[in-house]
């Protein structure tokens, strides 16, 4: 039997030119409509949603359906899955570590629609996860699915702490949208990261726009002049022009010495990372990460092209470069290009710049300066934030020097 219910949807959708939905919809109540239908019915009931679209100004649709899922009110979750690795106990490195569930098993067949991944500081609680990460079948941007090939049954952590301990835990969802039981907790440890610590001082705009040029650069509070909410902490960067007037093209800076490691970097064993997590309003303006070698004249040896984070979302930007032969400087750069709206709706947290260092020296304790450390004058940082992380390269290499990593990832 079927029993035909007709939605209201007169609110419609207003969808931008990326894709992103604008504004809402009416909400459906489904759990209740599903109940007065098995009263009516007598019977089990299921409730169908199909989207069906008809494009937009830039893309023509002839009643397309986009979206079909079917919702049962009486519908076993999948199996509780497995953590496979990290096993409990394993001690592994911290630096993009690799989660790896058990297969999806569902009783009544249902298809994989999405995986869940915490890890905390321990297995007694995860009210507060250090990562949790959300990851679905399709996540489509701009007509394009992020998700295409990405396996649910895993999941890349890109970062945690080094020599420290964790605990892990994953669900998967069906199909139907009902999710598993939570995996068991699996401890683990991490050995020390090969990277060194983070040099950006004021990283996540917790200290105003300390250490930071150029601009306009703002630190911003949830919600302050109408901006977004942090991605983590108290406060995030804006730049170009949130409350302070607008600027269409705008650029905020931050120069790092590499004063200890030029022994590393003259022998071409250096590589940086950088990383952070951007986002603008609504995908119009555009956020970009970058940043340049300089010698000791302030010349440029080379570049990181800057990567864009144009999502409505924080985003992930993870980039690798060698560090060019003759390098003293590197000049990290937060760019702002304003397209539409009364803000230049671009946005920075939690930016990070290490480095990697091949082989350590021979006669040398740590690496971290091509010199015995009893020869290194300590006050002689020249503003470096965190000059540690030589014990890093008394690690065996996981990459090759000049190895580079470009991509971004969008996580909930």
């Amino acid at each position: 039997q079927v029993l035909q219910v007709a939605a209201d949807m007169s609110d419609g959708y207003l969808v931008d030119k990326g894709g992103q939905v604008r504004a809402g919809t009416q909400a459906v109540a489904a759990a209740s409509w599903l109940a007065r239908a098995q009263e009516l019915l007598g019977t089990p009931v299921a409730f169908r949603l199909r989207r069906v679209s008809h494009g937009n100004e830039d893309v023509a649709r002839d009643n397309e359906v986009r979206d079909d899922l079917t919702v049962r009110r009486f519908n076993p979750g999948p199996d509780a899955p497995t953590a496979l690795s990290p096993a409990a106990g394993d001690s592994v490195s911290p630096d993009e570590l690799l989660l790896v569930g058990s297969a999806f098993s569902d009783p009544d067949g249902d298809a994989l629609q999405a995986s869940q991944w915490q890890v905390a500081a321990d297995c007694g609680s995860f009210d507060t996860p250090l990562v949790d990460l959300w990851k679905q079948d399709r996540n489509e941007y701009g007509g394009v699915d992020l998700a295409s090939g990405d396996e649910l049954s895993d999941a890349l952590v890109p970062s945690l702490s080094g020599d420290s301990a964790f605990c892990w835990r994953l669900r998967y969802r069906d199909a139907g949208l009902s999710w598993s039981d939570w995996s068991e907790g699996v401890a683990f440890t991490t050995i020390p990261s090969r990277w060194t610590d983070n040099l950006l001082r004021n990283p996540g705009a917790e200290d105003g726009v300390d250490s930071w040029v150029g601009g306009p650069i703002e630190s911003l509070a949830d919600g302050e002049c109408d901006g977004v909410a942090p991605r983590s902490g108290q406060r995030y960067f804006a730049v170009g022009g949130m409350c302070e007037e607008i600027v269409a093209q705008a650029e905020a800076t931050q120069s790092v010495s590499l004063v200890l490691w030029t022994g590393q970097v003259d022998g071409g064993e250096a590589t940086a990372r950088l990383r952070g997590w951007l986002r603008s309003w609504a995908g119009d303006d555009t956020p970009a990460l970058g940043m340049r070698f300089l010698d000791a004249d302030g010349v440029e040896l080379g570049e990181l092209a800057p990567v864009d984070g144009t999502q409505s979302e924080w985003t992930l930007v993870d980039e690798q470069l060698a560090v060019p032969v003759g390098t003293r400087r590197i000049e990290v750069r937060l760019l702002a290009t304003h397209a539409s709206g009364d803000d230049n709706d671009c946005y920075f947290d939690d930016l990070e710049l290490k480095l990697w260092f091949d082989a350590p020296q021979e006669g040398d304790d740590d690496d971290a300066t091509g010199d015995d450390d009893d020869a290194v004058d300590p006050d002689v940082t020249d503003g470096c934030a965190s000059c540690s992380g030589g014990n890093a390269a008394l690690l065996l290499p996981l990459f090759l020097v000049g190895w580079r990593r470009r991509g971004r990832v969008a996580l909930s």
